[in-house]
């Protein structure tokens, strides 16, 4: 089998039942060291060799995730909302983004700030700092949660489905190796997503301005 480390984390885990998934699920978010996804599959497996139930481990790993997400968004929001700002800003200088980009980047967050929370949760490393992103939307941040911890739940059962699967169906895999195989192909749909939209914005723009030429 090799080495792997992911599996043996997890074995670990199991010695301390539903509570080690929750104490799992909540430092995934607070202290991002194991891969969320990776941390998902392994508990697949677990499920799948009987160290817990699918349903039981889907519900508290949620429902620990959840929690941390949102004491991320509380310390995040009691920096208060101008020193946020500041620190956006020269985030935003280091990077050489302008000003009125970011203020658009806002403004749309706000304008569409419930789907973009689900959608948040889906998307590895933004997951994580979405709460951030939350915390500067100041109105309706209940409904910010909300969105987001729908978005946990889908990505906590997706991972979890596929550990347990590909397990129940016998194939002798290292967990580790599966966690980067699943990663690669997370990385390349996002990439053909990335560039499907932007070529799409592309046939947009043309669409518009050959219109606007034609009349």
């Amino acid at each position: 089998m090799g080495l792997d480390p992911v599996a043996e984390i997890i074995v670990w885990v199991s010695g301390f039942g539903l509570l080690g998934l929750f104490v799992a699920a909540l430092s995934e978010r607070l202290i991002p060291i194991l891969p969320s996804h990776g941390l998902y599959l392994a508990i697949g497996v677990g499920a799948a060799e009987g160290a817990w139930s699918l349903a039981g481990a889907w519900l508290v790993t949620s429902v620990g995730s959840a929690v941390g997400l949102a004491a991320t968004f509380c310390i995040v929001t009691s920096l208060g909302y101008q020193r946020m700002m500041r620190l956006l800003r020269r985030i935003s200088q280091l990077l050489r983004i302008a000003p009125a980009r970011t203020d658009n980047c806002l403004a749309t967050l706000s304008q569409h700030r419930i789907a973009l929370a689900f959608s948040f949760q889906l998307v590895p490393t933004l997951r994580l700092v979405a709460p951030a992103l939350g915390a500067l939307m100041r109105d309706r941040p209940y409904g910010f949660l909300t969105a987001s911890m729908a978005g946990i739940a889908v990505w906590n059962g997706l991972f979890l489905a596929i550990g347990y699967y590909v397990s129940e169906a016998a194939v002798a895999t290292n967990t580790t190796f599966l966690a980067l195989l699943v990663l690669g192909f997370m990385l390349i749909a996002e990439a053909v997503i990335v560039w499907f939209t932007r070529l799409l914005r592309q046939h947009r723009k043309f669409t518009t301005v050959i219109g606007a030429s034609g009349s």
